[in-house]
């Protein structure tokens, strides 16, 4: 079964091609990760529109393409006030360090008009790990390390610290993953104990 332990919703956006009527498509990507660092990626284009157009029908259509896998995904087509929704869904292995690419294009088609929305973006990331060390601090259920505890040399990319559930107690050293997209920290990853300093990325 797997596991996400953080996501991130990478952009959100409405485009509209045309000014005859009111396109209420909207686009939705989001990333994720699970504890053996497999990536996830879905792709979503929904919404309808707001016009009667006689006889046409529109069809939505998502591509998405992460680290090279995956491609279109077709939805059918329906009258232009329906309610659209297409995701297409691609995952690859991640490791620790890894750079990843999502290109994914988002787009709804008019039989009559032609290209009536599209989106497209695109996201560069990776996987970046922080140790964190003494002293310890329980309260409540929560775990709180005060320290880095990056070995000689290394840096970490995410530096935010809170109160983390470890059961049955505290470990001295912790490892946390985290994902990164365009420089930014989003969520924390999967928690491991450790057993003391480690390289920060």
């Amino acid at each position: 079964m797997k596991q996400i332990w953080f996501s991130g919703l990478l952009a959100m956006t409405v485009v509209s091609l045309t000014g005859l009527a009111n396109a209420g498509y909207a686009v939705y990507v989001n990333v994720s990760i699970d504890s053996t660092n497999k990536i996830y990626s879905s792709a979503v284009v929904d919404g309808s529109y707001y016009a009667m157009c006689c006889g046409a029908m529109h069809s939505g259509r998502v591509y998405n393409k992460l680290n090279g896998v995956g491609g279109w995904v077709y939805g059918p087509g329906v009258p232009p006030q329906n309610y659209i929704s297409v995701t297409n869904n691609q995952s690859v292995q991640g490791a620790e360090g890894g750079v990843y690419e999502d290109d994914t294009t988002e787009a709804v088609n008019c039989t009559v008009g032609g290209l009536v929305f599209v989106a497209n973006i695109n996201k560069v990331f990776r996987i970046a790990a922080t140790y964190w060390g003494p002293p310890v601090v329980k309260n409540g259920d929560l775990c709180y390390w005060s320290s880095n505890a990056c070995s000689a040399g290394t840096t970490p990319t995410c530096t935010a610290t809170f109160g983390l559930t470890f059961a049955p107690a505290c470990p001295n050293y912790v490892k946390l993953d985290f994902l990164v997209v365009d420089g930014v920290c989003i969520g924390h990853g999967f928690i491991h104990a450790e057993t003391g300093p480690g390289p920060c990325s």
